[in-house]
């Protein structure tokens, strides 16, 4: 359980990956009421650069940052693994995610994937995502699942099944309410 922080910096309250290669798993954890300044909060971080890796059964809510530039995800999977990787993101709960003064047009993801590796697979399932959030700021927006999109059709082969996601955000100026978004080509 991590919960009831409260910082002037970024808050990664989960970030894990040691560059080793070795499987890597976030599972059963709590992570609410995170509060900061600062340009981000993260309520889990996979950063690892295995060949697999598992999120699952995770809750996740009541994540804040006040901050005009900040940005806020449930759950980010950066991962740079190795040629023919995997990564499994499965039975979470993610909700309450808030950016009440950001002016971003896409500043809160309740999912962001931002995998990266040749020959790769993403497995989203049974994930439940509910965003209700707004902003006082010109430009604000909200996405349920961002996905980076790759030219490469084997690089992040995305495979969802069976999730529900919920965005009731207000978006502002450029911003938009998305269920699932993808990156322009990188």
């Amino acid at each position: 359980n991590i919960h009831d922080l409260s910082a002037s910096g970024n808050i990664n309250a989960i970030r894990y990956g040691d560059g080793s290669g070795s499987p890597s798993s976030a599972f059963n954890n709590n992570v609410y009421n995170l509060i900061s300044t600062g340009y981000s909060v993260i309520g889990i971080k996979n950063n690892s650069s295995s060949v697999s890796n598992q999120v699952y059964q995770n809750n996740i809510f009541n994540l804040e940052v006040n901050n005009p530039a900040g940005l806020v995800f449930g759950i980010q999977d950066a991962t740079s693994g190795l040629d023919n990787s995997a990564t499994y993101i499965y039975n979470n709960f993610i909700s309450d995610l808030r950016a009440p003064i950001t002016n971003y047009a896409d500043a809160i993801h309740g999912l962001d994937i931002l995998y990266i590796s040749n020959n790769s697979i993403v497995g989203l399932y049974f994930n439940t995502i509910y965003l209700n959030a707004s902003s006082s700021a010109l430009n604000f927006g909200s996405t349920g699942i961002h996905h980076t999109y790759s030219v490469t059709a084997t690089t992040a082969t995305l495979d969802m099944r069976n999730n529900i996601i919920v965005n009731n955000s207000t978006p502002n100026g450029t911003g938009r309410t998305v269920a699932l978004r993808r990156s322009e080509s990188t």
